[in-house]
């Protein structure tokens, strides 16, 4: 069986064969691909990251810097209520970037379940739809390590 993820820029493939697993990630500069027999994986205890592009955040900085200095000049160098109402139709262009800015901060974070294994980290993309792989891999590992506690009585 064969699960594939995708959101925003990372992919995730997910390949459960009876005996082993193999895991391909992408996030766009790089891609990572191994295979790890599923007593191997930690299912236990997962890792949750949330990433976030934090450009979005700092590129408002330079931004607010403008609003106070436009609201500055209007306050200082308007003569007439039309130049004091078009100053201020540009301090409110400027809050609109801001605004746009934390939009694509706040929408721009994904979170990331990470489970340690053998060969590397397995990497689950939380895109509402990860419960199924989750449970698939709880348990085909709970499987293999039944087998393996069976064997050793």
């Amino acid at each position: 069986m064969v699960i594939n993820q995708k959101l925003k820029g990372r992919s995730s493939t997910f390949e459960f064969n009876p005996d082993s697993f193999r895991h391909k990630f992408s996030d766009g500069d790089q891609t990572i691909e191994f295979k790890v027999p599923y007593s191997g994986i930690d299912i236990e205890n997962p890792i949750v990251l949330t990433e976030k592009n934090v450009m979005w955040k700092f590129v408002t900085i330079p931004v607010w810097f403008l609003v106070i200095m436009t609201f500055g000049k209007v306050i200082v160098l308007s003569d007439t209520l039309m130049q004091a109402i078009a100053g201020l139709m540009v301090v409110g262009v400027w809050l609109i970037c801001i605004g746009l800015c934390y939009f694509l901060y706040s929408n721009g974070q994904v979170t990331l379940m990470l489970y340690n294994s053998v060969n590397g980290r397995v990497t689950l993309i939380c895109d509402g739809k990860e419960e199924s792989i989750v449970n698939e891999l709880t348990q085909r590992a709970s499987l293999v390590n039944g087998a393996v506690n069976d064997s050793r009585h």
